[in-house]
C-alpha cells in the first residue's frame, strides 16, 4: 500500500502524527464532562396543573379531561397516561419516537394545551410542561437539620440554596421538607355569627385593602411625577386591623374582633427527616453537559465553609452524593481497562517480541485518544455507556492490530528484512483488515435506529465504537507496520509448547477433514443442544439489577391518616434502618407525604398517608455485603410492624425509565367491570411464585361529605353555586386572597375556619352565605348532606379510565416475561369479549418488547450488511456463508457461559452480541481470506488447507486470547466489580472462547468442500 510505504520510508513524520494525536486526545480527555448516563431525551413531557383544594373527580372533570379532549387531535403522540389527584392534575404524554418530527409533536402539544382556557378560576397558574430527560437525576443531596427552630433551619437553607445556584453547572436546586411562610387568619364561627361577618367578607376586605399598584403619571410644566395607590401590609400582623365593617357613628367591626391572626407557615405537605430529625433537605441538580464530579466537589468544599458558621444546634449533612457511584463506576472501569491492557501486553510479549508485543498495544490507547478528539461533536461525555463501549471495542482494537503485526512478524520469521516485510505483511493484510473494520462498524450501525428509550439509551456505543474503529484502522496499517519496520531487534522467539499446540490442532483439524460429514453432524448437535437449553432454562431480563447500591422502604396508612401520625409511625422503620453497619451504608432519608421512587419524575401526587425511606448503600465493591442480603434482612424486621396498609422494600431502577417488570393497565369505561377484573388479576398474579409488592393504582380516598344544594330555595333566597362554592372552600381549604413580599420572600394570607369549636355536620351547617341584598343565610337552609367514599386517585389511559397493578419480581424465581405471558394466555381473550374493556402490557414488559424487537432488526441488518460486504470482497455469494457459520455457534458460546455464570441473558448482553458478531466475523475472514490466497493458483487440497491453517492458527489464537484477557478483568472484577456492565462483555468474552473453535476447525471443513475430491 503506497500510504503505509509512504510512511514507511518517513518514519519521523509518523511519530510527529502520533505525538499529535497523544497530545490534543489527552487535552480534550481532560477536559471531557464526567456523568452518570448519557444526556437523553426521553421524548416524555409532563403537564402539570395544580387545583388548589379540588378533589380527585373535581380535577379529573375540570383538568384532566379537557387536556386529554384537546390533545386527541396531535398527531404523533404513542400514548397518554394521566393521573388526577387531589388539588393536581399530572399527564405524561409519550411521543411517538417513529414519528419523522418529534419536535413538531411536541410545539403541538404544548399548543393544544395553551387551547385549553376554560379552567376554574382557582387555577391560578397555566400548566407546567415538564420533559422527562436523563439530567432530571439529583447529583448531590444535603440536608439541614438539629435542635434550632424552624425559622433558623429555613434562613440556613436559604443561604445554602443561593450559595449553591452560584456553582458553575448547577441547573436547579429543590428544598425538600421546606415551608411557605404563611399569614394564617383562623375565623371564629360564633364570633363571625355575632358580629354578622361572612367568611367571604373577611376574604373581600383584605383583598381590597392590600393594594400597591399604579395610578399613571402626573405631568405638569416642571416635571412629571409617577402616581402610586400604596396601601399595602407594611408588616405581615396588620391584617389585623383591616376594617370589615363600620358606620357614621365610628364604630367598626376589625379581623381581630372575628378572627386569630398567626404568622405561620403553609401546612406540611411534604416532612422530610434525616437521622431521625425533621430537616429541609437539598436536592441539587447538574445542567445537561455538566461534570458532576465537578459540581459535587464544589459543594462539599461549599457546606465545609458553611459547617463553620453555622447557628448552634445546627448542621449540614451530606444524605447522599450520585456523583461517589459514577466516580466509582468510571474507576472501576478504568482500572479494569488499565489491567485488561497490560494483561493484552503480556500475552502479546509471549507470543510476538516485546518491541511488537509494544507497539501493537500502543494502538490500544492511541486509538481512544484519537476517538476522544471527537467526543465534543457528538456530545459524548465520560458515563457508563461511553465507557462500557470502549471496553466492547477493545477486543476489535486489538485484532486488527494482532492480524497485522502477526503477519509481517511471520515474514520476518521466514527471512525477509524488516522494511521489506512490513511493507508485504501490511499489504497483504490492508483489505481483509479494512473489510473487517468495516464490518464491525456495519454489524453496530443499526443500534442508531433501535427504537423505545432503551434505544436512546445507549445510542452512544455505535458512535464511540465507529470512531474508535476509524483511528485503530489508521493506527494499524500505517504507524504500527512503520514502528515495526524500524524496530532495533526482531529476533524471532521460538515457543515449544506453542509449536506442540500447532501441531496438535493440525492433527485434530485432519481428523475433522477426514469425516468431515460426522465433525459437520457433531456441530449441529451442538448448536441443536445450546437451542433447547435456551429454551428450557435461560430467562430473559431486560436491566437485571444486581447487588444495587440504592433502595426504598414504601409504607401507606390508612387512609385519612394525617402526615403528622405518619411521620410518627416511620420511627420504628428508620430505628430499623438505622440499624445497618455504616460500613455498608452511606446515609438514608424518610420522606413522609408521598413514595414516589421514579427519579425521572413520573410520580402520583401527594399522599398524607404515604412515606418511604431512601437508603443509600455503599458502591458493592466498598462493602462485603450485598445489597440482596441486606434487603432481606430488613424485610424479614418490616415483618414485624403492624399498622401499615402496605410496608415493603422496593429497588432503586438505577437505568431507562421503563417502569417495573410488572405494569399491567385495565382500561374500561364501567367502573364496576373494570374493578372486578383487576382484582381477579392481581389475585391471580399473587398465585405466581416470584411476584411480589403487588399494588392497585385505583384507591378510594378520604370519606367526602357532600354538599347538595336545593336550588330552588338558593333561587328564592338570592344565592348561586359560585358563593355556596367559594365559602366551603375558603371554610376548609383556606384561600389566599393576597400577598406581600418581604426579604424577597413571598408571604402569603390565608382565609380559613377555626375549626375546633364545632364538629361534623353542624361545623359546615351552621356556616353562613350573605344573598345578593347581604343577609347571611346558614347553609342548612338550603343544602343537605350525605356522607360517601371518594377517590383518592383516578388514572386514564388514552383519555378512559384505567387500574394499573404493578409489582416485581424475584429474578431468581421468575421474570416479568414469563409473568406477563401467563397473565396473558389467561385472561387476554375474556377481556377482548368484554365491550369496551382493554387490557395494556406497559413497563418493563412493553420495554422488553420494543427492545427485543429493535435488536432482532438490527441484529438481521447487521447480518445483511455484513454479508454483501463479503460479497463486494470475496466476489462470491458461497464464501460469505462460510465466514458467516461461525455466528450461531458463537451466540451458542454466550448462552452456555450465561448458563454457567448463572446470569439471565439481558438487553446489554445482547448488544455485546453485535461486538462478537463483528470479531467473529474477522477471524473467520482472515482465515478465509488466507486459504483463498494459497490455493489462487493451485488446487485445494487437503494439505493446502492443514498448511493454510497452520499459518492462521497463531493470528486467531492470539486474537481471542488477547481480547478475552483484556475482558477478564472486568467480568471477574479484578479491579472492582459492577454487575452492571459484566453482561455485555461476558456475551463478548464467552462467545469468542467457543466461535475461536469453530473458526479453526468448522471453517477449514467448510472451505474444503471446494475441493471436488480431497486426498
Amino acid at each position: 500500500m503506497k500510504l503505509t510505504k509512504y510512511f514507511i520510508e518517513r518514519p519521523l513524520i509518523a511519530n510527529l502524527i502520533v505525538v499529535l494525536l497523544l497530545l490534543v486526545g489527552l487535552l480534550s480527555a481532560a477536559n471531557l464532562k464526567r456523568a452518570s448516563y448519557p444526556n437523553v431525551n426521553f421524548d416524555i413531557l409532563k403537564i402539570t396543573t395544580t387545583y388548589p383544594g379540588a378533589s380527585a373527580e373535581d380535577v379529573e372533570v375540570n383538568l384532566t379531561r379537557k387536556i386529554e379532549d384537546e390533545l386527541e387531535s396531535v398527531q404523533g403522540i404513542d400514548r397518554i397516561r394521566s393521573v388526577s389527584l387531589e388539588n393536581v392534575s399530572l399527564l405524561y404524554v409519550f411521543t411517538d419516537l417513529n414519528a419523522q418530527d418529534i419536535s413538531q409533536t411536541k410545539d403541538d402539544i404544548r399548543r393544544a394545551v395553551d387551547r385549553v382556557t376554560d379552567f376554574p378560576a382557582e387555577v391560578s397558574a397555566r400548566p407546567r410542561i415538564d420533559e422527562i430527560r436523563s439530567t432530571n437525576v439529583a447529583v448531590i443531596e444535603l440536608a439541614v437539620l438539629g435542635t434550632a427552630d424552624e425559622k433558623t433551619m429555613r434562613i440556613v437553607a436559604e443561604d445554602l440554596e443561593d450559595k449553591i445556584n452560584e456553582v458553575d453547572g448547577v441547573s436547579s436546586v429543590e428544598k425538600v421538607g421546606y415551608r411557605k411562610r404563611e399569614v394564617k387568619i383562623q375565623a371564629d364561627p360564633e364570633k363571625l355569627r355575632t358580629h354578622y361577618i361572612s367568611l367571604l367578607d373577611i376574604v373581600r376586605a383584605i383583598k381590597n385593602r392590600n393594594v400597591h399598584t399604579s395610578g399613571g403619571t402626573l405631568a405638569t410644566f416642571s416635571d412629571s411625577k409617577k402616581i402610586v395607590t400604596f396601601s399595602e401590609f407594611q408588616k405581615p400582623g396588620d391584617v389585623r386591623n383591616v376594617i370589615l365593617r363600620s358606620n357614621f357613628g365610628g364604630k367598626q367591626v376589625r379581623i381581630k374582633q372575628v378572627a386569630t391572626v398567626e404568622e405561620s407557615y403553609e401546612d406540611h405537605q411534604v416532612i422530610a427527616r434525616t437521622e431521625k430529625q425533621n430537616s429541609i433537605n437539598i436536592l441539587v441538580r447538574a445542567q445537561a453537559n455538566a461534570d458532576i464530579i465537578n459540581i459535587s466537589d464544589a459543594i462539599k468544599e461549599m457546606i465545609a465553609g458553611q459547617r463553620k458558621t453555622l447557628p448552634e444546634g445546627l448542621k449540614i449533612t451530606l444524605v447522599s452524593d450520585y456523583s461517589y457511584y459514577t466516580a466509582s463506576l468510571l474507576s472501576i472501569v478504568k482500572n479494569n481497562a488499565y489491567i485488561g491492557i497490560l494483561l493484552v501486553m503480556i500475552c502479546l510479549m509471549i507470543f510476538l517480541n516485546y518491541i511488537t508485543a509494544f507497539w501493537t498495544a500502543f494502538g490500544i490507547p492511541l486509538s481512544f485518544f484519537g476517538a476522544m478528539i471527537f467526543f465534543p461533536l457528538f456530545d459524548i461525555s465520560i458515563n457508563f455507556i461511553s465507557m462500557i463501549s470502549m471496553i466492547l471495542v477493545l477486543g476489535l482494537l486489538v485484532d486488527d492490530a494482532i492480524v497485522i503485526a502477526e503477519n509481517i512478524t511471520r515474514h520476518i520469521e521466514n527471512g525477509k528484512g524488516r522494511i521489506e516485510a512490513a511493507i508485504i505483511g501490511s499489504g497483504e493484510m490492508f483489505w481483509p483488515v479494512t473489510t473487517t473494520v468495516i464490518t464491525s462498524i456495519l454489524a453496530f450501525i443499526p443500534i442508531y435506529f433501535m427504537t423505545g428509550v432503551t434505544g436512546k439509551f445507549i445510542r452512544e456505543i455505535p458512535t464511540v465504537i465507529i470512531l474508535t474503529l476509524i483511528f485503530s484502522l489508521f493506527e494499524s496499517t500505517v504507524i504500527l507496520p512503520t514502528h515495526i519496520a524500524h524496530a532495533r531487534s526482531l529476533k524471532p522467539k521460538p515457543l515449544l509448547w506453542f509449536e506442540k499446540l500447532k501441531e496438535g490442532y493440525v492433527s485434530v483439524l485432519a481428523k475433522a477433514l477426514a469425516h468431515r460429514f460426522k465433525a459437520l453432524a457433531f456441530f449441529l448437535v451442538f448448536l441443536v443442544s445450546v437451542v433447547a437449553l435456551f429454551q428450557t432454562k435461560m430467562r430473559f431480563i431486560l436491566f437485571p439489577y444486581n447487588d444495587i447500591d440504592q433502595f426504598y422502604v414504601i409504607a401507606e396508612l390508612p387512609e385519612g391518616t394525617s402526615i403528622e401520625n405518619t411521620a410518627k409511625k416511620m420511627l420504628p422503620i428508620e430505628d430499623i434502618i438505622d440499624g445497618i453497619s455504616r460500613e455498608h451504608m452511606v446515609n438514608y432519608t424518610t420522606t413522609v407525604g408521598h413514595h414516589n421512587t421514579n427519579v425521572y419524575g413520573a410520580n402520583s401526587g401527594l399522599h398524607e398517608n404515604w412515606a418511604m425511606v431512601s437508603v443509600f448503600l455503599k458502591h458493592a465493591s466498598s462493602r462485603s455485603r450485598t445489597s440482596e442480603s441486606i434487603i432481606a434482612e430488613i424485610d424479614k424486621k418490616l415483618k414485624g410492624l403492624s399498622g401499615f396498609k402496605k410496608l415493603h422494600t422496593e429497588k432503586f431502577n438505577d437505568g431507562p425509565p421503563i417502569g417495573k417488570p410488572i405494569t399491567i393497565s385495565i382500561v374500561a369505561k364501567n367502573d364496576l367491570k373494570r374493578r372486578a377484573m383487576a382484582q381477579e388479576l392481581k389475585v391471580a398474579l399473587e398465585s405466581i411464585n416470584g411476584v411480589t409488592g403487588l399494588d392497585l393504582d385505583e384507591k378510594l380516598g378520604k370519606t367526602e361529605l357532600r354538599i347538595k344544594p336545593n336550588y330552588e330555595k338558593m333561587a328564592r333566597l338570592g344565592i348561586t353555586s359560585l358563593q355556596l362554592a367559594e365559602t366551603l372552600r375558603t371554610a376548609f381549604q383556606g384561600i389566599v386572597p393576597t400577598h406581600i413580599t418581604r426579604q424577597g420572600e413571598e408571604i402569603d394570607y390565608r382565609v380559613e375556619l377555626k375549626t375546633g369549636s364545632l364538629s361534623g355536620n353542624n361545623l359546615v351547617g351552621n356556616l353562613q352565605i350573605p344573598n345578593r341584598v347581604g343577609k347571611l343565610i346558614d347553609l342548612s337552609t338550603f343544602t343537605s348532606m350525605e356522607e360517601s367514599q371518594g377517590y383518592e386517585v383516578i388514572r386514564h389511559y388514552n383519555g378512559t379510565r384505567s387500574i394499573t397493578i404493578t409489582g416485581d419480581v424475584v429474578e431468581s424465581q421468575t421474570t416479568s416475561s414469563l409473568v406477563n405471558r401467563e397473565i396473558y394466555l389467561k385472561f387476554n381473550d375474556r377481556i377482548e369479549s368484554i365491550p369496551g374493556m382493554r387490557i395494556y402490557f406497559g413497563g418493563e414488559e412493553k420495554a422488553t418488547q420494543e427492545s427485543m424487537n429493535s435488536f432482532l432488526i438490527a441484529f438481521a441488518c447487521a447480518i445483511v450488511a455484513v454479508y454483501f460486504v463479503l460479497i463486494a470482497l470475496f466476489s462470491s455469494l458461497i464464501q460469505p456463508f462460510i465466514i458467516m457459520a461461525a455466528i450461531p455457534f458463537g451466540m451458542a458460546g454466550v448462552v452456555i457461559v450465561f448458563y454457567l455464570h448463572g446470569l439471565p441473558i439481558s438487553f446489554l448482553g445482547l448488544i455485546g452480541c453485535l461486538g462478537l458478531l463483528g470479531i467473529i466475523v474477522n477471524d473467520s475472514l482472515i482465515m478465509v481470506s488466507h486459504l483463498n490466497a494459497m490455493s489462487a493458483d493451485k488446487p485445494v487440497t487437503t494439505e493446502l488447507i492443514l498448511a493454510a491453517s497452520k499459518d492462521r492458527f497463531r493470528a486467531v489464537f492470539l486474537t481471542t486470547l488477547t481480547t478475552v484477557a483484556g475482558m477478564l478483568p472486568t467480568i471477574y472484577g479484578f479491579g472492582g466489580y459492577e454487575p452492571f456492565i459484566v453482561p455485555i462483555v461476558l456475551s463478548v468474552a464467552g462467545g469468542l472462547v467457543f466461535a475461536t473453535f469453530i473458526t479453526l476447525l468448522l471453517i477449514p471443513i467448510l472451505y474444503s468442500f471446494r475441493a471436488k475430491k480431497l486426498c
